[in-house]
């Protein structure tokens, strides 16, 4: 798997948007940096790790882009979100969902 052909183009049109610094609100949504190896791996403000390398099941990631998800006892919403309020939430195509959950099994390996 190539992250940078395959991954870090998927990350950057559908999720970036929000969890970088390069939005209006200059902050990233969750607190998840997903523009940045080390800080997504770090993860947000969150329990759990947004991505644990070889585990996608215990990614939060992965997990929310199949469904909502409860964290710390509050419902954290699927994503990717509609940037615009009001929009229907879109998912991923499967196939990307699954793109994202094998990148992740397989050791989450992010080169730039």
């Amino acid at each position: 798997m190539d992250f940078a052909s395959q991954i870090k183009p998927l990350l950057k049109e559908s999720c970036v948007k929000c969890h970088s610094l390069d939005n209006p609100r200059k902050q990233a949504s969750g607190g998840l940096r997903l523009d940045d190896k080390a800080l997504a791996l770090k993860g947000g403000k969150h329990a759990g790790k947004a991505i644990v390398p070889g585990k996608a099941e215990e990614s939060l990631v992965y997990k929310l882009l199949i469904g909502p998800v409860d964290v710390d006892g509050k419902k954290v919403d699927a994503m990717p979100k509609n940037p615009k309020r009001g929009e229907a939430y879109k998912p991923l195509e499967k196939a990307q969902i699954t793109l994202i959950k094998d990148w992740i099994d397989q050791g989450a390996n992010w080169t730039d």
